[in-house]
């Protein structure tokens, strides 16, 4: 028999991958994963301008992958409106990464399910919306492909 942690740390696993998949519905790809993830976790090494959002440069060379199959999940994902990338306010030449609303909805349903709130909808993210719950409006950003 499974160890009941094991056994409940796989459950959450599960449904969380399950949300990702809805809203990675044409990004269905690990490395799509890892980015979101990436820019979702990212812990400043300083309290400078922008200090709150990873460079462009940052999640590249964090992800461990290849460069292509990384640029081009990642021009998908800001494509689909689940990342923004913005001018640095301190340096002009330096974009920033934010997560989009989107996004940051993604990880508010997945925080959920961590916590064990039964409150979570399985349908909340939808491939139909892009990530988006149903009659949520496009996020409106300024995010030029790379």
């Amino acid at each position: 028999m499974v160890n009941r942690k094991i056994s409940h740390a796989a459950s959450v696993l599960v449904d969380a991958r399950a949300l990702f998949d809805r809203a990675l519905s044409d990004n269905l790809s690990l490395i799509a994963m890892d980015i979101l993830l990436a820019v979702a976790s990212y812990r400043p090494d300083s309290d400078g301008v922008d200090a709150d959002a990873p460079t462009v440069k940052w999640v590249f060379a964090a992800m461990p992958r290849s460069r292509r199959g990384v640029r081009l999940q990642f021009n998908r994902l800001i494509e689909n409106n689940l990342l923004l990338v913005e001018a640095s306010n301190g340096d002009r030449r330096s974009k920033r990464v934010r997560l989009s609303p989107s996004s940051i909805q993604l990880f508010e349903q997945i925080a959920l399910i961590v916590g064990g709130d039964e409150r979570v909808h399985p349908d909340a993210i939808s491939p139909s919306h892009n990530g988006r719950a149903a009659g949520q409006a496009l996020p409106i950003a300024d995010s030029p492909r790379l």
